[in-house]
């Protein structure tokens, strides 16, 4: 083996002692006597006793008859009635058996001969059988080996492959004489069978160890590993020894029955629990491909496993002990064999393929496209069998006659005819626009961006635009264009949509840019990519490329031969891989931009802002005046355009965390709102940091109708970050508390739910809030209503540590948050925990009912009153709901979000709505109708 590397060559080696046994059995079921034609049964006093003797059989020829008990054949002496199932192991063929009976007290030898099987036997059912389910576990054998070789160093793939090479040597019975076969082999050979064989009976296990490993390491995985082989080493030791006792010495078969039953217990209770572990694997991992590989691999191990149990339960419960009869004459084995190809192909498949799709949203679609396909094509055939129809209905009438009476009907068919030979193709046209229709319009619109960047001037100028329109229309994670400046030894990105996921920069000495160099065309790089282009690079370009979560790269080289620029992408979204359509348009793309790098010159620098402090319009730097109003414009240290994409237009609010203004999306073309952080409230990097890990959680939340949608996020200059979220048309909760007060029940409740809900969801993804408050909470104009969203979900931890820093550093600094609707605990310091956000939530619910705060704790965080004292007399049972939410203790809280919002809204309907309150209730729900 020389030539292989060290882990090959010995997986090569193990996949050979495996083909080599499944050879050995394929070669005994070939090569094989006939059946011996004799069934015993175990007697009372555990004797094996002949109970049936087939007339003509080898056994009957013997001389063996009903009743006589069995001492021993071929020289191995059976000891019970539970050692002797595999007795047909020793049998040899075309040379006389020696059998020792009992019969009526005396013992009788006689001489039992097995001829071969007569080749009529493989036209028959059992025959065909067998030879279907060698092929398939021919090709179970086949898939582990490539499994095996493609993935030499996964762990998770080799016992995927351990696996499959066991159901590939797995026999429930073994054939006949196989010992004897197994006993004249070369040593090496005959003692690197005992791996696969042991591996058959420990199918159950090595299942189990694969599911704990895959698709990803399930808790306590090492602690269920160890339990299940240290069982099953006792299970298996037992039988393992009497293997070894048959196959060296021969003479006897020991007792193995209670521990048979013990391995039979463990390899189907090691199943059972292998499906256990696949549920509780599926319902705790959360990607989405990682749930699809899973269902596939375990769909594939049922539809293999359930028919060759039925065969199990049909051989062994009824006639366990028939010699007459083979396991092969069971009908369910003609399933068995079809279905026993579903488990390495499905396993092939999800460990092979680093991504897998959802297979029946794709047979939906086409199917549904083939159908409407097939209805415009078949109107004109239809057309004319139901005229040929008529015809022949009035066949005995001349053809004038026909055509006088049906001539309107006739005249219609004419015209329906010629429309559908006229339009035809323009429907089908159409089926195709509507069920492609992502694809049309994506290359519609990117070879739109590849001729405005043939156009174009300024490679810094395109960049932003071509990089956002890539993404927004096919939906990478990420879309980045990094270059190679002058002089420079590092490709860095110039521009990234989202702003804040650019890869770092790759050097332009490693293996990764000069592979890519090399090929010339587009280098994919996912797990499902070219393995061989994959080893071909090192560690540590691999980690880049995983660490960037870099699906392909496109390179950009001119046409003097100059390697300048690379198209970097992320993975689709919708888990789709990159088509042969994709690249021709990116590689279209990248062609054009070569054109650009040769004169790009340096990135400008942005315009500054400046902003009227009476109407909040945003100018260029430079302008002077306000347009609108005639006053002079404040400078701002911010470019007037975030991320070279967002342009800022008119100040919304400014607060304790920074200032929001309307933008536009210059890419997109809409209108959106930006999020500018102070910059001191910014400390260093590491606080840049939990921004940008922050803000990606909170963009996970885009799914929730109740948090507002961050769409991009970024930081200026790598000292200030910002926020893009959707523009909401409405009004805060402060400003609707201020203009009615207190709220009806119904009213409350209905904002409340949706605030509770979405703090909820946040936290099932490890996201606190920290500085929830009225300001926060967003009433957005809605076709059904006032929709509450959540807002600064993703700066509140960042801005909160940045400034407890600055306050220990200083002694004014500034602490961020409302004093009135932070928790005592908040505001002594303690680590962070949901409970916070509880405490802001019970706040905010009794000035939403009560219209006035409760107090505020007074530092350190100490409350010496009862919050809920102004509600004790109208609303007692709210009152209780919101004392125990502000507990100082924060175990006595509710558990959640949902939780506290349940005990409310029971209090609330239990307590009523109080007489005093119902025209200021009145006008507040005018109000929420404006």
């Amino acid at each position: 083996m020389r030539g292989l590397s060290g882990p090959l060559a010995g997986i090569l080696l193990v996949a050979g002692a495996f083909l080599c046994y499944f050879a050995l059995l394929v070669y005994c079921d070939v090569v094989r006597p006939v059946n011996p034609g004799f069934e015993a049964d175990p007697s009372e006093a555990g004797f094996v006793v002949v109970t049936t003797v087939r007339p003509g059989s080898p056994s009957a020829l013997a001389g063996l008859a009903v009743g006589d008990r069995l001492i021993a054949i071929n020289g191995v002496t059976i000891v019970d009635s539970d050692s002797w199932g595999a007795l047909g192991a020793s049998y040899e063929m075309g040379v006389s058996m020696p059998v020792v009976v009992e019969r009526a007290g005396a013992s009788i030898h006689l001489q039992m001969l097995l001829p071969p099987e007569p080749m009529v036997y493989w036209r028959t059912r059992v025959g065909g059988t067998l030879l279907a389910i060698r092929a398939a576990q021919l090709i179970t054998a086949l898939a582990g080996l490539l499994i095996a070789v493609r993935r030499p160093r996964d762990p998770v793939a080799l016992t995927a492959s351990w696996f499959l090479l066991t159901c590939a040597v797995f026999v429930i019975a073994l054939p006949l004489r196989v010992v004897m076969v197994w006993r004249e082999l070369p040593i090496p050979i005959r003692e690197l069978f005992w791996l696969p064989y042991a591996s058959g009976l420990a199918i159950g296990p090595i299942l189990l160890t694969f599911v704990t490993l895959f698709p990803a390491r399930v808790p306590y995985a090492a602690h269920i590993q160890t339990a299940t082989w240290a069982v099953a080493g006792i299970a298996l030791a037992s039988p393992l020894y009497n293997a070894m006792h048959l196959l060296y010495r021969g003479t006897e078969l020991r007792s193995i029955g209670p521990r048979s039953l013990l391995l039979f217990t463990v390899v189907w209770a090691s199943l059972v629990a292998a499906v256990v572990v696949s549920v509780w694997n599926y319902r705790r991992i959360t990607d989405l491909n990682e749930r699809r590989r899973l269902r596939a691999v375990v769909a594939g191990i049922v539809v293999a496993v359930l028919p060759g149990f039925s065969a199990v339960a049909y051989y062994w419960l009824p006639k366990h002990t028939n010699q007459a009869q083979s396991i092969f004459e069971s009908p369910a084995l003609g399933i068995v064999a079809v279905a026993l190809l579903a488990a390495p192909l499905s396993i092939t498949y999800a460990v092979l393929r680093h991504r897998l799709f959802d297979v029946t949203f794709i047979i939906r679609k086409w199917v549904r496209y083939l159908l409407a396909r097939s209805l415009i094509r078949s109107l004109l055939p239809a057309l004319a069998v139901w005229l040929a129809v008529d015809f022949l209905s009035h066949r005995h009438e001349t053809i004038s006659a026909v055509l006088q009476r049906h001539r309107t009907m006739y005249i219609v068919a004419a015209l329906a005819a010629g429309a559908i030979l006229i339009w035809n193709r323009r429907w089908l046209d159409a089926i195709d626009r509507r069920f492609f229709r992502e694809r049309h319009l994506a290359n519609v619109v990117l070879r739109e961006v590849a001729e405005q960047v043939r156009r174009a001037g300024s490679l810094d100028h395109v960049a932003p635009r071509v990089v956002a329109t890539i993404e927004s229309v096919m939906h990478p994670e990420f879309a980045a264009l990094l270059v190679r400046g002058p002089g420079r030894d590092v490709f860095k990105a110039i521009a990234s949509a989202p702003a804040a996921s650019a890869p770092d920069d790759l050097g332009a000495d490693s293996k990764l840019a000069a592979l890519v160099r090399v090929l010339e065309a587009p280098l994919d790089t996912s797990e499902d990519g070219d393995t061989l282009l994959r080893r071909r690079l090192p560690p540590a370009d691999l980690d880049y490329v995983r660490r960037a979560r870099i699906e392909t790269l496109i390179p950009v080289i001119t046409h003097d031969d100059q390697f300048h620029a690379l198209l970097a992408l992320g993975p689709k979204r919708s888990e789709e891989p990159y088509a042969q359509e994709d690249y021709d348009v990116l590689v279209a793309i990248a062609e054009n931009l070569a054109l650009l790098v040769a004169r790009s010159a340096p990135r400008r620098e942005a315009p500054t802002l400046e902003e009227c402090p009476a109407c909040g319009a945003c100018f260029d730097g430079g302008s002077g005046v306000c347009a609108s109003d005639g006053r002079p414009l404040a400078p701002r240290a911010l470019p007037r355009t975030l991320a070279d994409r967002y342009r800022l237009d008119r100040r919304l609010a400014a607060g304790g965390m920074g200032t929001v203004y309307e933008a536009l999306d210059t890419a997109l073309e809409r209108r959106v709102a930006a999020k500018v952080i102070r910059e001191n409230l910014i400390s260093d990097e590491r606080t840049i940091d939990r921004f940008v890990e922050e803000a990606k959680s909170a963009a996970r939340l885009r799914e929730h109708r109740h948090v507002v949608t961050v769409y991009d996020f970024g930081v200026i200059d790598g000292r200030q970050p910002f926020l893009i979220m959707e523009l909401l048309v409405g009004r805060t909760l402060r400003q609707i508390l201020e203009e009615s007060g207190a709220m009806r029940t119904a009213a409350m409740l209905s904002i409340f739910q949706g605030v509770c809900s979405a703090v909820s969801a946040a936290h099932g993804r490890g996201l606190i809030h920290r500085d929830l408050k009225p300001e926060n909470i967003f009433l957005a104009d809605d076709e059904a209503g006032a929709v509450p969203k959540v807002l600064d979900f993703g700066i509140a931890k960042p801005v909160s540590v940045a400034a407890s820093v600055t306050r220990r550093q200083t002694d004014h600094g500034v602490l961020v948050g409302t004093l009135e609707y932070m928790s005592p605990e908040q505001l002594r310091g303690e680590p962070s925990n949901r409970s916070w956000d509880l405490w802001s939530l019970a706040v905010i619910a009794l000035e939403m009912l009560t219209g006035k705060l409760p107090g505020s704790p007074s530092l350190p965080g100490v409350v010496t009153w009862d919050p809920a004292e102004p509600l004790r007399e109208s609303r007692p049972r709210s009152a209780q709901v919101l004392s125990r939410a502000l507990s100082i203790d924060h175990a006595r809280r509710p558990a959640d979000a949902r939780a506290l919002f349940g005990e409310l809204e029971l209090a609330l309907r239990a307590d009523g709505e109080p007489h005093d309150r119902e025209s200021s209730s009145h006008g507040h729900m005018q109000v929420l109708r404006r």
